[in-house]
């Protein structure tokens, strides 16, 4: 192999790395935040996995606070560490806003630290559905 071939693989290889860190991102949600407390034991995650046609806002609902969990496009996943602060003891709801249609609300939900709420939107918004399981280590 060529010198000019391996400096071209490596970059190659390289931009195909970003490109996959980048689609499953996290992100954080609902005040402020200790970043050293953001391990999967403890804290609680939500895993988005948008299947649906259009662009979906995803908020969770805690009591009669609405906030922005993600916006994803068709296809996207993401997951988002809550405040570990909540959990235990607080109950949410998640609420699937596409940009076209109506909305939908799943919950509540009562996770503990340690656990992950795969939140998958389908095709039919009526048959999204919230898988709980414990977070990997």
């Amino acid at each position: 192999m060529t010198p000019m071939r391996i400096v071209l693989t490596g970059a190659a290889l390289a931009l195909l790395h970003a490109c996959t860190q980048q689609a499953t991102r996290t992100r954080s949600a609902s005040g402020d935040i200790d970043v050293a407390a953001f391990t999967a034991a403890r804290t609680v995650l939500v895993r988005v996995q948008n299947n649906y046609p259009t662009k979906v806002q995803v908020v969770t609902i805690i009591g009669d606070k609405t906030s922005e969990l993600t916006s994803l496009v068709t296809d996207g996943v993401q997951t988002v560490a809550l405040d570990p602060r909540l959990f235990p003891g607080t109950s949410f709801s998640l609420e699937i806003r596409p940009e076209t249609g109506p909305a939908k609300r799943l919950g509540p939900f009562h996770l503990s630290k340690g656990e992950t709420a795969d939140l998958i939107i389908t095709p039919n918004l009526d048959s999204a559905r919230v898988n709980i399981r414990p977070s990997a280590p």
